[in-house]
């Protein structure tokens, strides 16, 4: 049960960023993001992406691997990152509109955290 007392069963809406991977190494100029996302409720709908700390959002394209709203997509954003440390978010939203919160809610064991998941990479300078 999380902290309000509903029960734990279905899976609240997930995406992860795949592609690069967390602490990367990546050149400068253009870049494709990739990632999957899926939901325990509802077909997911889109993913946003950032590439600034959640400062600014594209919407990626999506990729259904199966006809089902139960299955996983594959999501793919072609972006271009200037020199520097930077923050990759993806947040996915699902067709009943729920949407990854950008800071956690916790409850007792962790149960339902679905936090928009973020990953750093470093861009170096030419």
């Amino acid at each position: 049960r999380t902290a309000e007392g509903a029960p734990v069963s279905e899976m609240a809406v997930r995406s992860v960023v795949s592609a690069p991977q967390a602490g990367a190494r990546v050149p400068e100029g253009e870049l494709e993001v990739a990632g999957s996302a899926w939901s325990g409720t509802s077909a997911v709908a889109r993913v946003d992406v950032s590439c600034d700390g959640g400062e600014s959002w594209n919407e990626a394209t999506l990729e259904r691997l199966a006809d089902s709203r139960w299955a996983a997509v594959r999501w793919r954003l072609e972006t271009s990152l200037l020199p520097g440390r930077r923050e990759i978010v993806s947040r996915a939203t699902d067709a009943s509109g729920a949407t990854q919160p950008l800071t956690p809610v916790w409850n007792a064991g962790g149960y339902a955290n679905n936090v928009a998941h973020r990953i750093a990479v470093e861009v170096p300078r030419h």
